[in-house]
C-alpha cells in the first residue's frame, strides 16, 4: 500500500513537474511571436512610410520640373503664332531704334471696303492692281461682292487697322479692336481663296490701344514692312500672318 502512494506521489510530482515546463516554453513562444509580430509591422509602416515619401517627391520634382519648363519657355521666347497670326514682342529700345512709323497704307486700305450690316461686319474686295494681281494665285470670290465676316459683332468694334507686311505687296493684313482692348484678326489669305471671311481671336494681344504702319530696318537686314500693337502700358508686339 505504501508503495503504491509513493508511487502516485512520483507521477503527480512529475506530472505538475512537466506541465510547468510546458507552460513556461509555451510563453516564451508567445512572447517571441509577438516580438517577431511587432517587428514586421514595423518594418510595414516604415517600409510604406518610405514608399510615400518618396512617392510624393517624385510627384513633387515632377510638378516643380513642369513649372521650371513653363517658366523657362516664357523667359526664352517672346513669339506667339497660333497658325494663322504670329506676335513677337518688340522691346522699347529697339522699337525706337529700328521702326519707323509710316502713314497708314492707303494700298491696304484702298483694296477692301468694310462695312456696317445692322450688328452684323461685311466685307467688298475691291478692284485694284493689288488685288488684281492677288486674284491670279486662286480666287473664289469677285470684286464688289459683300462677303459676311463672321465671328465679331459691330457693337464690339472699336476701330478697324488695314496694314501692309513683307518686302513685296501681298495679301492686307486687317485687325479689329475691339472695345475690350482686345483683337481679332481676318485670315485675308483664306477668305480671298475661299470666301470665308472669318475674324479671329488673337489671344496673346490684350488691352490694345492702337495699330502702327511701320518701316523696319534691322541692323544687317534689308528691311521690309510691319504692322505693330501698342499695348495701353507701352508694350509694343509686331504683328502678321502666316
Amino acid at each position: 500500500m505504501n508503495r503504491v502512494i509513493y508511487v502516485i506521489c512520483i507521477l503527480a510530482v512529475l506530472f505538475f513537474g512537466a506541465f510547468i515546463v510546458f507552460s513556461v516554453l509555451n510563453n516564451n513562444n508567445n512572447n517571441n511571436n509577438k516580438d517577431i509580430n511587432s517587428e514586421i509591422t514595423e518594418n510595414n509602416v516604415t517600409d510604406n512610410s518610405s514608399n510615400t515619401n518618396e512617392q510624393n517627391d517624385m510627384i513633387n520634382n515632377d510638378v516643380q520640373e513642369s513649372n521650371n519648363e513653363s517658366v523657362n519657355q516664357d523667359e526664352t521666347s517672346n513669339d506667339y503664332d497660333d497658325g494663322t497670326f504670329r506676335v513677337r514682342q518688340i522691346d522699347n529700345e529697339t522699337y525706337r531704334s529700328y521702326y519707323e512709323i509710316l502713314e497708314e497704307e492707303k494700298i491696304a486700305k484702298d483694296s477692301v471696303n468694310i462695312e456696317e450690316q445692322g450688328d452684323n461686319l461685311t466685307i467688298t474686295i475691291v478692284k485694284n492692281n493689288l488685288n488684281d494681281m492677288l486674284f491670279e494665285h486662286g480666287s473664289a470670290i469677285s470684286c464688289d461682292t459683300q462677303y459676311n465676316i463672321s465671328n465679331i459683332s459691330a457693337s464690339d468694334v472699336e476701330n478697324i487697322f488695314y496694314g501692309m507686311e513683307g518686302q513685296d505687296w501681298d495679301y492686307p493684313l486687317v485687325f479689329i479692336l475691339q472695345k475690350n482692348g482686345n483683337v481679332k484678326g481676318i485670315d485675308m489669305e483664306h477668305g480671298y481663296k475661299t470666301g470665308e471671311f472669318i475674324a479671329k481671336n488673337i489671344s496673346e494681344l490684350k488691352d490694345v490701344t492702337e495699330f502702327k504702319q511701320v518701316s523696319v530696318s534691322l541692323p544687317n537686314d534689308s528691311g521690309y514692312n510691319a504692322v505693330v500693337a501698342i499695348t495701353k502700358d507701352g508694350m509694343v508686339y509686331e504683328v502678321g500672318a502666316n
